[in-house]
């Protein structure tokens, strides 16, 4: 082998090692700072999970809340005596009446709505 060649092959091996060092070292640089983001984005997206969990139990129990206080009259009617289920039957059927003809022909105001 000539000179020009044992030349030729030390700088690429030169070259060679220069690119390893330098994406070695660029590893070591950017490495940590990149773990450490990982880290912080996996915190936030960790956090605004529970936060909508969180609001999602807050919502479904205002819910809870107002279905509760809207049917209690009604738990309280439907468990009276077997003797008034037929009252109640009477009232509900017109109450849903009434609601169907309103959808229909819109609010009736020729005459007013006598109590149930």
């Amino acid at each position: 082998m000539g000179q020009s060649a044992r030349n030729v092959m030390q700088h690429l091996r030169n070259e060679v090692d220069t690119a390893t060092f330098g994406w070695t070292e660029y590893k070591a640089a950017v490495a940590p700072a990149y773990s450490g983001a990982y880290q912080e984005h996996k915190a936030a997206l960790h956090a605004a999970k529970d936060s909508l969990q969180m609001e999602n139990k807050m919502i479904w129990s205002a819910f809870a809340t107002v279905v509760g206080i809207a049917a209690a009259p009604w738990i309280a009617r439907l468990l009276e005596p077997v003797e008034k289920v037929e009252l109640l039957q009477r009232v509900l059927s017109k109450k849903t009446l009434e609601k169907l003809e309103e959808k229909v022909s819109g609010p009736d105001t020729r005459r007013p709505r006598r109590p149930a």
